[in-house]
């Protein structure tokens, strides 16, 4: 009896958390930063085949080489990239500042749901909107580039990247790899940004957390490639004592980043790939209990 009890109530956690993981994703496409990003995308996408087509059909001799193909594919998935960062910022900032702004949290947890349920459903909400993006771009750039004008050979072009390298990875594993690291750098930034909108008007927030992690990515990139025998050598002042607090007590969102490129692109990555895994575990979930530890203490 006892058993089915606690069954029962796991069975109620998880709806609760479910719920709240849908609202979540209602209100974040009710968002207009997520209509301006797909409009931009879909530019973006245009832009890069247009180009493409016209070095190719008005530059006699000078189609487009390989290297050609590369670096589109590159700039595509570069901007691609960087506006999942900056959407992850948005909408954690907007995830939870907008029900303290609209006093509805009092009501919220006059249900029965936990600080805990809630704090990391409208995080995962915010992150599947995000993530969902992401592969609908890159699954929407890779249908038109390769189906349509020189797409051939971007299609062939990515799929020699998928598997130089990495030598058994195919093109749709590279991908999926691919999107498993960006999805855990998205995850960290809207933590990241949640984090300051608890404190933060949603203009600081924005810009309080682009500059931090400006400053964790700089913290990573300094100390990503030094042996742990010589960090020390590396400490020359306060700052890069805190860069090294960030690189091994944060996840390491501009390593991750860079790995993502490397594997989508087919080079060699120059990080261990479980060892950045386990470490991402343990210190997103320092960094979630941090979260929670602060906004359990916060005047709703």
């Amino acid at each position: 009896m006892t058993m089915i009890r606690i069954m029962s109530m796991e069975n109620i956690g998880f709806h609760r958390f479910k719920v709240l993981v849908i609202n979540t994703i209602f209100n974040e496409f009710r968002n207009k930063s997520v209509i301006f990003f797909s409009i931009f995308t879909l530019l973006v996408i245009y832009a890069d085949h247009a180009l493409i087509n016209f070095i190719e059909g008005n530059l006699p001799g000078m189609a487009p080489s390989d290297t050609l193909v590369d670096m589109k594919m590159k700039a595509f998935y570069w901007i691609i990239s960087s506006w999942n960062g900056l959407m992850a910022i948005i909408l954690g900032i907007n995830t939870v500042k907008a029900d303290l702004n609209m006093q509805i949290m009092p009501q919220l947890f006059a249900w029965p749901i936990k600080r805990m349920e809630y704090l990391f459903a409208r995080i995962v909400g915010s992150w599947i909107v995000i993530v969902g993006y992401y592969i609908i771009s890159i699954i929407l750039a890779y249908i038109v580039f390769k189906f349509f004008g020189t797409g051939a050979s971007i299609g062939a072009s990515i799929g020699a990247a998928a598997s130089a390298g990495g030598g058994m990875l195919s093109l749709f594993s590279s991908i999926i790899v691919s999107v498993l690291l960006s999805s855990l750098m998205i995850l960290t930034v809207i933590t990241i940004a949640v984090f300051f909108s608890l404190y933060l008007s949603k203009v600081w927030g924005l810009i309080v957390s682009i500059l931090a992690i400006g400053f964790i990515g700089q913290a990573n990139s300094y100390f990503s490639m030094v042996p742990f025998s010589e960090i020390t050598d590396k400490l020359d002042g306060i700052f890069s004592i805190i860069k090294l607090l960030l690189h091994y007590l944060i996840p390491r969102v501009g390593v991750l980043s860079n790995m993502a490129v490397q594997v989508f692109m087919g080079a060699t990555m120059d990080r261990n790939i479980f060892f950045e895994l386990l470490h991402f575990v343990a210190s997103y979930a320092l960094l979630f209990y941090f979260l929670l530890f602060v906004f359990k203490r916060r005047e709703l």
